[in-house]
């Protein structure tokens, strides 16, 4: 072992670049690896919902023994709780998700991460509650929640300092939907769509680590060719085959163990800085962006096996034949049509679904048969790209008239296999990404424009509806006709559950249309064009024989409505405050809100804009490891080519044609294998739209495009980089020994 660590330290010394380089590639990859392992645990925790199950649980077992009441032990020991969405509750369109809790008849109150129960009055709110409330000076957001704060909750139970909760302390003894917990560690099983969401966190994560991987193994093989006659010379001069592995796995290790160091040097340092990542609007806790000791080993062994793998695949005839690994001149082996059998077979499978299937009829079994066509298709493209390299190299190849683009295309065709497999990473991540973003191109837009068109409000008015009692909606109405900022308010029937009945004379101060005589009757949640959103009549009795004849609707009981219209839009939070500690309700019974200012705001698609945000973070990334193992490959191209550079340079070609050369072998089959891969995730994203969508079209996202374009301008920025690189090795000072 003495000799293998002399050799390699001797090495080390005339190769300094080299093992920076192969360190630097290791370590990116490793902190890459540990940064998508401590998401992929914070978005897998289930830390912040057990508690929810507990009360979802519980609120499953009062429904099925509604009949059965708690006893007086059980009371003592248990919380009694409540969930309410509060439209009272809202700032600046987001909704704060309100826990009512009661604490009278608890003499042992249930552990939830050490929380103290807010009495009648104090509340508890979370971190993002309490930013809200730091960004609003001028508005009393904390009275509506209650009239002491007890501080913050535990940070357990939300996913991130931008979420949105509040426990507010009341009685609940009179209310029938309260139920009792008394356990809040309730048992996660995994649900379907935990499952899926699982499924789809893992696949982008193998997507996303894939190139990490081929980067280090390229890294790992840089220089492949020098050290391979080196180490045959060795043989030839009697070193054993015993020796030369050992001088291999201590080069490999070595390499593995500086890049897995520094890899964790700079995990420990960015990972303060995890916490401040937004995704779609969400951030996570710090505290769960967490790796597990099992994972720093499994990406130890693996870097250090990818690296050993990758350093001897490429000197496996060292040790059979050193002879001929001196004397032999390296041909590639050229891809084979063969390769088309499964993209062919792919390709198939989607025009069978795109033609076989009627649109929006698709059927479970037409879903696997998608599923299975998307798993065909990505194998199919990584399989087939080292043919259409070589295909698209010749075709170039034939119609170049310059030497640098004539004799790049040249070896990108003969190096197709070795080129494929430094891009396929890309492959993956723009087919998923392309596939997933086409398949809610329209997702949000059409959600949008659904919840946009469907108030007749005026931007400054706000209806409250479904007020059970009259004197309570005249009561409010006059007591907000005082307020500096309301313009006006009334109270107006509201009927059967749709319509809020507003005279003519006033109707021009809430709504957008006018009438002159008689009452309007004004559905909000109609969509704009339908008959039903606005339909005048000339007197009450007139307006119900009209819905009753045309709709079928009970105009036998009705509910009030009270109308706003505030001086300044802006003013909605302060008439949120108002509301929310104004009594005109039953106990925690919430009237029906609609705000005009309001209805043009992006509705939040919460999942889908979440996996977006993933899908484009996990493209970006795909796209940066690729620019750099295309660097990282150039550079060690450039170094096993110097005699033929050298060759060019002294045959009487510039500096400048040579990178143009090492441009085109670089640039091209990376623009190939991203438009080809986004152009089938497109295809088969229209597939999916075809088959389980009737109202939604595939429409292409722009933006790819745009991302596309970056990610070649900078592989063309950092191609120029090694512009001194392609210099100094085809000097004839640097080839001396060659």
């Amino acid at each position: 072992m003495n000799l293998a660590w002399m050799l390699t330290f001797r090495s080390l010394r005339q190769s300094k670049s080299r093992l920076a380089l192969i360190t630097g590639a290791v370590t990116f990859g490793v902190c890459m690896i540990l940064v998508s392992a401590a998401f992929f645990n914070a978005f897998g925790s289930t830390t912040s919902t057990r508690w929810l199950r507990a009360i979802d649980d519980a609120i499953d077992s009062a429904s099925q023994l509604h009949h059965v009441q708690s006893d007086k032990a059980d009371a003592a020991n248990s919380v009694l709780v409540k969930r309410v969405d509060n439209p009272f509750l809202i700032v600046d369109g987001k909704q704060i998700h309100g826990l009512y809790v009661d604490i009278s008849a608890t003499e042992h109150a249930p552990d939830l991460f050490g929380i103290t129960w807010p009495k009648h009055g104090e509340f508890l709110m979370s971190q993002g509650v309490q930013d809200l409330i730091d960004s609003h000076p001028e508005v009393a957001i904390a009275p509506r929640f209650g009239s002491a704060s007890k501080g913050l909750l535990p940070y357990q139970l939300t996913t991130g300092p931008d979420d949105l909760l509040v426990f507010i302390g009341t009685s609940l003894s009179d209310n029938d939907m309260a139920v009792s917990v008394a356990d809040f560690n309730a048992s996660m099983p995994l649900m379907r769509n935990g499952a899926v969401n699982q499924a789809i966190l893992l696949i982008g994560l193998v997507v996303l680590l894939f190139p990490v991987l081929l980067l280090v193994a390229i890294s790992a093989a840089l220089g492949s060719v020098q050290r391979e006659q080196r180490y045959a010379a060795l043989r030839l001069v009697g070193a054993t085959r015993r020796q030369i592995v050992q001088i291999l796995i201590v080069e490999s290790m070595l390499g593995a163990l500086l890049g897995f160091m520094l890899g964790l040097v700079v995990f420990t340092a960015i990972h303060p800085l995890l916490g401040s990542i937004s995704l779609a609007g969400r951030r996570l806790w710090l505290a769960d962006l967490t790796v597990a000791s099992w994972q720093y080993a499994a990406t130890l062994v693996a870097t250090v096996v990818m690296t050993g793998l990758a350093t001897s695949q490429g000197m496996r005839a060292v040790t059979t034949t050193p002879l001929r690994v001196v004397r032999r001149h390296r041909v590639m082996r050229q891809p084979s049509a063969v390769r088309i059998v499964v993209i062919a077979v792919a390709i198939g499978l989607a025009i069978y679904l795109s033609v076989g299937v009627k649109p929006n009829q698709g059927t479970s079994k037409d879903a696997y048969l998608l599923l299975t066509d998307v798993v065909l298709m990505m194998v199919g493209l990584i399989v087939v790209s080292p043919w259409v390299i070589r295909l698209f190299a010749q075709g170039i190849a034939k119609r170049s008239a310059r030497a640098p683009e004539l004799i790049g295309t040249r070896y990108v065709a003969a190096h197709s296999r070795q080129i494929s497999r430094s891009v396929s990473g890309v492959i993956l991540a723009l087919f998923a990404g392309t596939f997933f973003l086409t398949a809610i191109s329209q997702t949000g837009d059409a959600i949008n424009a659904v919840t946009r068109g469907r108030t007749p409000l005026q931007r400054s008015a706000v209806v409250l509806s479904d007020i059970p009692e009259r004197s309570a909606a005249i009561q409010l109405a006059a007591q907000l006709q005082t307020k500096p900022y309301v313009a006006q308010a009334e109270a107006v029937p509201f009927v059967a559950g749709a319509w809020n009945l507003v005279p003519c004379v006033n109707a021009a101060n809430y709504v957008t249309t006018s009438c002159n005589s008689g009452v309007l009757g004004v559905n909000v949640w109609a969509p704009t064009g339908e008959a039903d959103q606005l339909i005048q009549a000339k007197n009450r009795e007139d307006f119900s024989e009209i819905v009753g004849r045309d709709y079928a609707a009970d105009t036998a009981h009705e509910t009030y409505s009270v109308l706003v219209s505030l001086k300044d839009a802006h003013a909605i939070e302060h008439l949120r405050t108002f509301l929310a500690t104004a009594d005109f309700m039953p106990a925690f019974a919430v009237p029906l809100v609609s705000v005009g200012s309001e209805a043009d705001a992006p509705t939040d698609t919460g999942f889908i804009s979440f996996m977006t945000a993933l899908v484009w973070a996990g493209m970006g990334l795909t796209l940066l490891i690729a620019v750099i193992s295309m660097l990282v490959s150039t550079y060690a191209n450039l170094l096993e080519r110097r005699r033929s550079l050298l060759t060019l340079r002294l045959s009487g070609m510039k500096v400048g044609e040579l990178v143009r050369m090492m441009l085109m072998e670089s640039i091209a089959p990376l623009a190939l294998i991203a438009l080809v891969s986004t152009g089938f995730g497109f295809s088969v994203g229209w597939v999916m739209m075809h088959m389980f969508s009737v109202t939604l079209d595939a429409s292409f996202t722009p933006a790819i495009v745009g991302a596309l374009a970056a990610a070649l301008a900078l592989a063309g920025l950092a191609m120029l980089l090694l512009a001194p690189a392609v210099r100094k090795v085809s000097e004839p000072a640097s080839n001396r020994s060659e």
